[in-house]
């Protein structure tokens, strides 16, 4: 009877050795904000929209709002969009790069360039 008892001991042991040894690590909460995260932005209404959890991030009295659907005024439509990749859910800490990195690009009328040639005056 003890051999028995300790035959199924030593299998139970190993059995539950060798699945606790193939068993993957859960990834620690602790180190979501070293996670790269995938964002569009929209330089023109200034909206950032994230791919994992299908959200909008936009200005708002000041600070940042985050939902799931956009309020009536902001309108994005076929908008330009630029993918950007950031470490954590904190994209809107960088937005003054952003701006500055994409706005300009997309925002800023043609250049209006004087030329006393009359071909080119509409003379």
């Amino acid at each position: 009877m003890k051999r028995i008892f300790y035959t199924v001991l030593l299998l139970m042991s190993v059995a539950f050795t060798i699945t606790n040894a193939s068993a993957q690590p859960r990834f620690p909460r602790a180190y979501d904000h070293l996670r790269l995260e995938s964002f569009f932005y929209y330089p023109q209404t200034n909206v950032y929209y994230s791919f994992r959890t299908h959200q909008y991030i936009y200005p708002s009295h000041g600070g940042w709002q985050i939902a799931y659907r956009l309020p009536h005024h902001v309108r994005i439509g076929k908008a330009d969009r630029i993918t950007i990749e950031h470490r954590g859910f904190d994209v809107w800490n960088d937005n003054a790069k952003h701006q500055y990195a994409y706005g300009r690009r997309y925002n800023t009328p043609p250049a209006i360039v004087y030329t006393p040639d009359r071909r080119y005056n509409g003379f």
